[in-house]
């Protein structure tokens, strides 16, 4: 078929182009031979190099995860930990809410000036709290109450992945990686309102703001706790104050 040639044609292109992985190119080099040989169908030839390619897919991940496991072994052996020793009680008595987006990892602490055991930092997506009695508004209640903590900083930034997000294109996901709609519809059954819940923000100072204002207004949340909102640059880490 048209599309078989293609993507030999394209298999031959990445044999050159990605040659530092060898089991990659196998799999390109196989496929080529396979379909320009005709000793072997094309469906043939195509679920042979996809078998394997999945298999390639699951050891590279096995072996990432033995990589981490190893510099873990490393990091303790050579007692690394000593300087990040602290206690549970951050010492500047601050919660931080933000996202668990992978560019603020090492940005935000270092653009803040935090170290290990400054403050509390509880992740989500989106940095938003839609639910006045879901895990990060009981993280929360748990650093001010347990833990000392006397001000609440709200840190959304820009070009966050959950502004616009389509919770329709959402549940399509789900289903192309097996979710049934059986478990879709027993969702709904249960009262959980699937598409609110998935629905990502259209603007990111107005999620802020509407997080800021449910936690100042939690029946739980003490008076005198201070609760601000901010905007990061994900590139520069410049934060700016909204409301």
């Amino acid at each position: 078929p048209p599309y078989a040639e293609r993507h030999v044609r394209w298999c031959e292109r990445s044999v050159n182009t990605k040659a530092g992985d060898k089991h990659l190119q196998l799999v390109f080099t196989s496929y080529s031979i396979l379909y320009r040989t005709s000793r072997c169908h094309f469906s043939i030839a195509y679920s042979l190099c996809l078998i394997y390619f999945l298999n390639f897919v699951a050891d590279k991940i096995i072996a990432m995860i033995e990589q981490i496991l190893e510099f873990n072994r490393r990091f303790v052996a050579d007692k690394c930990y000593e300087r990040f020793a602290t206690n549970k009680y951050p010492d500047k008595k601050i919660a931080i809410v933000t996202c668990m987006d992978t560019r603020l990892i090492e940005l935000l602490p270092a653009a803040l000036g935090f170290k290990n055991g400054d403050v509390k930092i509880i992740k989500n997506a989106g940095a938003t709290i839609t639910n006045p009695f879901d895990s990060t508004m009981r993280s929360l209640l748990v650093a001010v109450y347990e833990l000392g903590v006397n001000e609440i900083m709200i840190i959304g930034h820009t070009g966050c992945g959950v502004q616009g997000m389509d919770a329709d294109e959402m549940l399509e996901l789900m289903r192309r990686r097996g979710i049934s709609e059986e478990h879709i519809s027993l969702m709904e059954h249960c009262g959980i309102d699937l598409r609110s819940w998935l629905h990502g923000f259209e603007d990111t100072d107005a999620a802020v703001a509407e997080t800021v204002d449910l936690v100042k207004k939690h029946p739980l949340m003490p008076d005198g706790v201070s609760v601000a909102g901010y905007v990061m640059d994900s590139y520069t880490g410049e934060l700016r104050q909204i409301g």
